[in-house]
């Protein structure tokens, strides 16, 4: 069967199928891990939104909901966008094992956005692209910025993914950079 079609593409060079809810990038010298990419995503994916992954790696939810993770670095990205691509191509030259987020096909969700905000230690309107034309049209340059807005914020990210500032690339120990300067990418390298 041609899996490729069905939610599915061929790794370059690899003969590594990788499904559209996940794009890894692996140094050669860890493939052998790679074999695990192939499972399709199921119900029951700790993944979320059905999102499919190496097994034993991924989030998962705890008693409270809130999302652990125990799988390495993650990179968003907008593949358009000259500074995701100038990022991606210092964690390879680094030979980083990472997971490539394509955030606005595969959209985060509200619970999401809150979890990489606090790896993060900023508020929704720190990592909102202000002058994006949804941005305009929301009104966001007059919202406030305070605490009982901060859900309100969340909700427009989560609704209107290209106002998220880009790319966030989540660290290994559990925190997390905006990768727009080459001393970010550096500094997400720097996290084990």
């Amino acid at each position: 069967m041609d899996w490729v079609g069905f939610g599915f593409s061929a790794a370059a060079g690899t003969g590594i199928l990788l499904s559209r809810w996940e794009h890894r990038r692996t140094h050669p010298a860890t493939l052998s891990n790679t074999a695990s990419i192939l499972r399709p995503p199921t119900d029951k994916s700790p993944w979320p939104q059905g999102r499919s992954g190496p097994v034993g790696h991924g989030p998962t939810r705890g008693a409270e909901g809130v999302l652990a993770y125990g799988w390495g670095m993650e990179i968003w990205i907008n593949p358009a966008c000259s500074k995701c691509r100038s990022a991606i191509g210092m964690l390879d030259a680094e030979g980083a094992d990472y997971t490539v987020r394509r955030y606005l096909e595969d959209v985060p969700t509200e619970d999401e956005i809150r979890d990489v905000l606090d790896r993060l230690g900023l508020e929704p309107w720190d990592i909102t692209r202000t002058q994006e034309a949804d941005a305009k049209e929301l009104g966001l340059k007059d919202w406030p910025r305070d605490a009982g807005s901060r859900d309100r914020w969340i909700g427009a990210l989560a609704g209107h993914p290209k106002l998220i500032q880009r790319p966030i690339i989540t660290a290994d120990d559990g925190s997390a950079v905006v990768g727009r300067t080459e001393d970010a990418v550096r500094d997400a390298l720097s996290r084990k």
